[in-house]
């Protein structure tokens, strides 16, 4: 049996491992783009761009480091703007930018950033907000 295996097969080895920093299975290729993503050397539009195919962990990191870096409350509005505009089902796409936020805030450690994260809770509850939805159509 692969030591990994047998390691995460043992439920003392598998909560020491993940108290440690290890996860079983965190890190996956395949996972639903929210937001849209490029291949290839960043350009200064709103897509994420990547050197190769992203991981989960490493998709969703874009997406929080581009919130953080967002210079204005009008530049975070636009950046999310666009990539909502273009994903389908727009109802699973607040609730994915939500957790993701939610989750992410309590890690952070300065005020700035914190208060960035809140703008973006806020944006999202602003659009599921069933006025939005009437203006929407």
């Amino acid at each position: 049996m692969e030591l990994r295996n047998w390691l995460f097969s043992n439920m003392f080895l598998r909560n020491m491992l993940a108290y440690l920093g290890f996860r079983w299975n965190r890190r996956h290729k395949n996972f639903t783009p929210f937001f849209q993503y490029k291949i290839g050397r960043p350009q200064p539009d709103s897509y994420l761009y990547f050197k190769k195919a992203p991981d989960n962990i490493q998709y969703t990191d874009a997406i929080i480091n581009h919130l953080l870096k967002c210079n204005s409350g009008y530049e975070m509005e636009s950046f999310l703007d666009f990539h909502f505009i273009a994903y389908g089902d727009k109802k699973e796409f607040l609730r994915f930018l939500y957790w993701t936020a939610k989750l992410e805030l309590p890690a952070l450690s300065d005020t700035e950033s914190k208060l960035k994260l809140i703008t973006v809770l806020d944006w999202v509850e602003s659009h599921r907000a069933p006025a939005h939805n009437e203006i929407q159509g």
